[in-house]
């Protein structure tokens, strides 16, 4: 098959990339960054262009009729709340899948969309999620996502293109670019310094990103369209999260709980229908795979210091 995959540089997509590698399928690599390694295989074409940037994807189109395959993995993710700006985000999240679908679409047999279990927002508090519970998002970020999942829904009916969705929980693993939980009490854990933990009780599904990776190439394999969430299937609260990181990361630093502003939400998600359709099990439950994330910080700790 001849694929094109977008975000091949971003936390997903370079483990996305590793197992496509192995495959005897030709990927097409969208790409804006100058400095990618041009040596990835001998199936793997880089091709450069912007999702945002309509011209350059007609151009590859062009170049290259013979896409069939749809991998789409970027997007802009905020790094920070700050950075969760409603204007930047609709410009790549949903008008650049529209770009994709508008250049690409009508000759694709199918679409792979990686998205968030962060569109189910406020309906996350105190329940289980499935396929069928309404999404409500709060960040521009998780209204963004949603509404491409909806974009990409009424073409593929429209032009009758398979279409998966992959509502991911939340990710770690190495290399992990966001600031969130997981590398932030690393970070602490390492430096000795105190974590401090606004409630703790809330539950997390935390999956690792090779297994986030690995259920891309299932969706693949699989004749099927639909959505899906993705996650370990197996919840642990904010606080056993930082005393597993503080063991792991043989830390002394303590943690700290305050109270919280307002209610928190736990994030549990049924992966029961991804099990059997997509045949998805995790083969990390964290905080197995935990060990190189510590090591890649506690390497890049020192390098600051020296």
């Amino acid at each position: 098959m001849n694929i094109l995959l977008t975000g091949a540089t971003g936390f997903l997509g370079l483990n996305v990339l590793e197992l496509l590698k192995k495959s005897p399928h030709t990927i097409y690599i969208l790409s804006h960054q100058k400095n990618i390694n041009k040596k990835l295989g001998k199936n793997i074409i880089i091709k450069s262009g912007d999702i945002s940037d309509k011209s350059s994807l007609i151009k590859i189109k062009k170049e290259n009729p013979e896409i069939e395959i749809l991998i789409h993995i970027a997007a802009l993710v905020p790094k920070t709340k700050k950075e969760d700006n409603e204007v930047l985000m609709k410009k790549v999240n949903e008008k650049g899948t529209e770009n994709l679908l508008n250049v690409f679409g009508k000759d694709l047999k199918s679409i792979i969309y990686a998205s968030t279990a962060e569109v189910y927002g406020s309906a996350l508090k105190n329940k289980i999620v499935n396929e069928q519970t309404r999404p409500k998002p709060i960040s521009n970020y998780a209204k963004t996502k949603y509404n491409a999942e909806k974009i990409i829904q009424i073409f593929s009916k429209k032009n009758k293109i398979q279409s998966v969705i992959l509502r991911y929980s939340v990710m770690y693993g190495y290399d992990d670019p966001i600031e969130r939980a997981i590398p932030n009490f690393i970070k602490a854990s390492l430096q000795n310094k105190e974590i401090t933990i606004k409630g703790g009780e809330e539950l997390r599904d935390y999956i690792h990103i090779k297994d986030a990776a690995k259920a891309i190439l299932n969706a693949l394999d699989k004749n099927t369209s639909g959505i899906f969430l993705i996650g370990s299937g197996k919840t642990i609260s904010i606080k056993q999260t930082a005393e597993e990181i503080i063991k792991k990361a043989k830390s002394k630093n303590k943690i700290r709980i305050e109270m919280r502003d307002k209610k928190g939400f736990d994030l549990l998600i049924d992966i029961s229908r991804s099990q059997k359709i997509l045949n998805f099990s995790p083969n990390y439950i964290f905080p197995e795979g935990i060990d190189e994330e510590i090591k890649l910080m506690q390497s890049r700790l020192k390098k600051n210091l020296s």
